[in-house]
């Protein structure tokens, strides 16, 4: 019960944020169809249905792919390094021992984010575009044990955030949906209902599925388990 209880507040929460959004999604829908070509706030298109029908003239699409391509270049350019490390504690910076450590950490960082199997250049490029065109974006990292640090830029549609006192993101829902096949791969048995769909040869049915990502208010420091850790997902 009490699990049903918190899932009926999160969805509560939920569509609060939905509805403040509408408008928002409206305008966001108009650059998408007259703009861009693609991505979907408040209409919903069948998969290979035309998406540039209103698009008369190609020079905006042009000039905001352009710049979306400039801003990964300058940012976080797929050919060479782009950040370097340091210490908060400008002594450790002058520590030659301490400087090799960190150095070798910068590498495998580097090589963590250059693996094809992380597609993270690809997925930056995406999160580019929703930056140029609607003026924010979303990128989703997850850790894989199988594959390692997975990057997959997360359409704008499906995400919906909540500010602290601060004014700060401190709570996001992603609202997605999966194959019964994808479910199984990402839950397990935990997705019963997934898990009888695989068994029964619905691979291919999907479901809708709510993500929350939020401070954990039980939260207590120098504790294990859950209440030891700052979020809860």
């Amino acid at each position: 019960m009490a699990i049903d209880s918190q899932a009926k507040k999160l969805m509560s929460r939920w569509e609060s944020l939905k509805l403040e959004r509408s408008t928002t999604e409206n305008a966001w829908q108009e650059i998408a169809d007259n703009e861009l070509g693609r991505r979907n706030f408040t209409s919903r298109r069948t998969p290979g249905e035309t998406r540039m029908a209103r698009i008369y003239d190609g020079t905006s699409k042009v000039a905001g792919e352009d710049l979306a391509g400039a801003i990964h270049s300058l940012m976080t350019s797929p050919s060479g390094p782009w950040f370097e490390l340091r210490f908060e504690r400008p002594e450790l910076n002058e520590m030659q021992l301490a400087m090799r450590w960190l150095d070798a950490v910068e590498k495998r960082l580097q090589a963590a984010l250059a693996r094809p199997e992380a597609n993270f250049n690809a997925q930056m490029s995406e999160t580019y575009i929703d930056l140029v065109y609607f003026g924010t974006c979303g990128m989703f990292i997850d850790d894989n044990p199988a594959q390692g640090t997975l990057f997959s830029a997360r359409p704008l549609s499906e995400i919906y955030v909540s500010e602290n006192s601060a004014g700060r993101i401190d709570t996001v829902f992603l609202h997605f949906s999966f194959t019964a096949r994808q479910a199984v791969q990402e839950f397990g048995k935990r997705d019963k209902r997934a898990m009888r769909n695989v068994e029964n040869g619905r691979t291919e049915e999907r479901a809708e599925y709510l993500h929350a990502i939020m401070p954990n208010e039980d939260y207590r420091e120098g504790y294990f388990g859950d209440r030891g850790k700052k979020w809860s997902s």
